[in-house]
């Protein structure tokens, strides 16, 4: 939940979940600095539902690291 409530930049971006439904993965950082994927589900439209978490890796926190460059 910090991640999401916290300070510090989040980086929003539209993803597909199982059977094509519409998500939204919200990356940003714990507190200690370490990169989260939040990935929520639209309820209506001001509520969301969390439906996983996931430390970034990879070509996602090489991509992510590269946006936060870019936003600084």
């Amino acid at each position: 939940m910090r991640v999401l409530t916290g300070p510090g930049r989040r980086w929003p971006r539209p993803v597909r979940g199982t059977g094509g439904l519409p998500a939204l993965m919200i990356i940003g950082r714990t507190g200690a600095g370490q990169p989260l994927a939040v990935v929520v589900r639209p309820l209506s439209q001001w509520d969301q539902q969390v439906v996983g978490v996931r430390p970034v890796t990879g070509r996602l926190l090489a991509q992510f690291e590269q946006w936060e460059a870019d936003h600084d």
